[in-house]
């Protein structure tokens, strides 16, 4: 069946902002003009029906310092058949401006990692480097949602899925946000993202034969919520340098073995070849994405 691209709505009549602390919203208007675009099977188009969107294209930066065309898509909603169709279409746009989606550049990845049956909370999170640490919590004061860096731009976000969708299996999403500035046919030479990130269980804390000045499990729950807002450091900053340094020691010895950024990588490659290679025209130049095992990861 033919696919046709067809234009749906124009988001710029309600430009992208975010409220100050004095309630004003400042308007962040980067391109002249910005649609939503979704496939049809190329019947008549009801202008004001509430369909669904597939991408979002805009055009003329209003600065020149930006690409002419920019185009946001969610691969892992969309499937790798309607994927395939969508970027094809955007590249028969393309090929107007002597240009294709291969050459393009991804200025925007979402990588994420689901944890079955695990809570946002039950693990403490650290980046690599200091960040600012944000911490939002539900109506029952449980953290669904933690950011390690600013809730806009690069950041690594966790956050507990089934409060965000209101159903379905209890599920932590480990999602990294960032800029990989590279072209799009070059996405399997990415370096893994996830590098920056570790896992801690905070339990080998509590006081048994190993810990004998342990924390008490009373005190966990005060522990728990005061590192995710603070981090280890600054959660254990007023303790006796001895006891500090005996706490990193057993953290450090005893993190979980279910996070291993090294083996969650290695899936990488698959999830490019299911989701591009497997699928797209020889001439977008992506029989470099390999295929490997079963994939771990999603690419959003």
């Amino acid at each position: 069946m033919k696919r046709v691209l067809e234009i749906r709505k124009d988001p710029t009549k309600k430009p992208d902002g975010f409220r100050l602390r004095d309630g004003t919203l400042r308007q962040e208007l980067f391109y002249r003009r910005a649609f939503g675009v979704a496939l049809t099977d190329g019947g008549p188009v009801d202008p004001f029906a509430q369909t669904e969107i597939h991408g979002l294209i805009q055009f003329g930066p209003v600065h020149d310092n930006g690409n002419f065309t920019r185009f946001e898509f969610n691969p892992n909603k969309l499937g790798p058949q309607k994927t395939v169709e969508l970027l094809a279409a955007v590249d028969h746009i393309l090929k107007a401006a002597d240009t294709s989606v291969a050459h393009g550049k991804v200025t925007g990845l979402d990588v994420a990692v689901d944890l079955p049956d695990i809570l946002p909370d039950r693990y403490h999170w650290e980046r690599t480097t200091n960040v600012k640490r944000i911490v939002f919590t539900g109506m029952s004061g449980q953290p669904e949602t933690l950011y390690l860096g600013k809730t806009r731009g690069e950041n690594v976000c966790i956050y507990d899925r089934k409060a965000k969708l209101g159903e379905g299996p209890q599920v932590t999403r480990i999602e990294r946000r960032f800029n990989p500035g590279m072209e799009f046919s070059s996405l399997h030479e990415l370096e893994n993202p996830f590098l920056i990130l570790k896992a801690y269980d905070l339990q080998v804390l509590a006081t048994g034969p190993q810990v004998p000045n342990g924390i008490p499990s009373q005190y966990f729950p005060w522990l728990q919520a005061t590192a995710a807002s603070r981090g280890l450091k600054g959660t254990l900053a007023h303790l006796p340098k001895p006891a500090k340094d005996r706490y990193l020691e057993l953290l450090e010895a005893n993190k979980p073995a279910f996070w291993s950024p090294d083996e969650i990588w290695s899936y990488w490659p698959d999830v490019l070849a299911k989701t591009f290679a497997e699928t797209c025209p020889t001439e977008w130049g992506l029989t470099s994405f390999a295929k490997a095992e079963p994939a771990l990861v999603d690419a959003t």
